[in-house]
């Protein structure tokens, strides 16, 4: 794994507007997590290529429609949607109504945010924009997932606190110039087999007529390397401007800073967060909203988990009394669990690890309440 590309590139097709996107994807093992803060926020990773050590994985975790800004985490359950005959039965043509009626919508934030994305310029700012999107998307399904909603918002939380430590700030331009490349050698090996397969049935490219196959398959791929090699000249001759010009490192597109961009979204939206506070409110609001409406969960453990993380977001945001709630809630819960699985040394070990959590947290919460934001 040392030796391999942290990232892949996979085609998905999007579920609203049938749209054919390349998305960066991490493969499993290229960077190991060290140490998480008290709310899991990862405060120290191992990437095996050095030159990727600046770059918060969450940059890679959301998949962003590049027509319709449809946005969804980017696991296997989407790169798989069109197995997903549930989905595709029962679900998928209200969300794309839903979808498109918030994006045609006027001043629609879902388009503000969708036109706002730049990994190479702005990686940590526009994985902040795409979780904000993948809640909105979460908000329009027929069934809203106030778990996934309340994870993308604990997720800007953790963003947010991370972005004042980014020590390289050219990293991600290097990242993203590689990902650059590597999207071309893609496209030119698919130019390659497909004209390999035109010699192979006796053609060649200038005999296709525009109704066989091959031939929108060989001018897509022309095409897609066309685009793909003028972005690369386009970023080549404009990065020494941009890394020169001052003025360029401290705004957001049209706007003075990220905050700005933000704040112009609160006046349509007002669950946008300005700060980590904000964020952490936020989700704090639906992991609640989650555990109260929930009839059953995934896991005996998530319910120790989920109390012990509203426990510990009230903590952060000066809820002493709620926090106190939960932390007994998920000591008491825990408990039970280990005297029920206490011949299975892992589930007792990963439980055991969420009340000493609690336990601990809920001391400091009574020893040194945090003030309310």
């Amino acid at each position: 794994m040392r030796h391999e590309d942290p990232l892949y590139t996979i085609t998905i097709e999007c579920p609203i507007c049938r749209e054919e996107n390349n998305f960066d994807a991490i493969r499993v093992g290229a960077f190991v997590e060290e140490s998480r803060d008290t709310d899991f926020c990862p405060t120290k990773r191992k990437w095996y290529h050095p030159e990727y050590q600046a770059i918060n994985p969450l940059v890679y975790s959301m998949a962003t429609c590049t027509t319709c800004h449809y946005t969804r985490e980017l696991d296997g359950t989407y790169k798989n949607w069109q197995r997903d005959t549930t989905f595709k039965t029962y679900r998928q043509k209200q969300l794309r109504e839903q979808h498109l009626e918030a994006l045609s919508a006027p001043d629609a934030v879902l388009k503000q945010l969708g036109t706002h994305l730049s990994v190479r310029r702005f990686p940590h700012e526009t994985a902040i924009n795409k979780l904000l999107l993948g809640i909105i998307d979460e908000q329009v399904m027929p069934q809203k997932g106030s778990l996934n909603v309340a994870r993308y918002y604990l997720r800007i939380a953790w963003l947010f606190r991370g972005m004042g430590q980014i020590s390289d700030k050219n990293s991600a331009e290097q990242v993203w110039r590689k990902g650059l490349r590597d999207r071309i050698g893609v496209q030119l090996e698919r130019w390659a087999e497909w004209n390999e397969e035109s010699e192979s049935l006796g053609h060649s490219i200038a005999k296709f007529t525009e109704t066989e196959i091959s031939t929108k398959k060989l001018n897509e791929a022309g095409s897609n390397i066309e685009d793909l090699l003028a972005d690369w000249q386009r970023s080549a001759s404009g990065l020494e401007h941009s890394e020169s010009n001052s003025e360029g490192d401290h705004t957001y597109f049209q706007f003075n800073n990220h905050t700005t961009f933000l704040m112009s979204l609160r006046n349509t939206w007002n669950e946008v967060p300005l700060s980590e506070q904000e964020a952490l409110g936020t989700a704090l609001h639906y992991y609640i909203e989650f555990f109260e409406h929930s009839r059953s969960f995934g896991s005996p453990e998530q319910e120790v988990q989920t109390t012990y993380l509203i426990g510990e977001l009230a903590r952060r945001t000066g809820q002493t009394e709620l926090s106190s709630k939960y932390f007994n809630h998920a000591i008491r819960k825990g408990h039970e669990l280990l005297n029920q699985f206490r011949h299975d040394y892992n589930r007792v070990s990963y439980i055991q690890s969420l009340v000493d959590m609690a336990i601990e947290q809920g001391r400091t919460n009574r020893d040194e309440p945090v003030a309310a934001a």
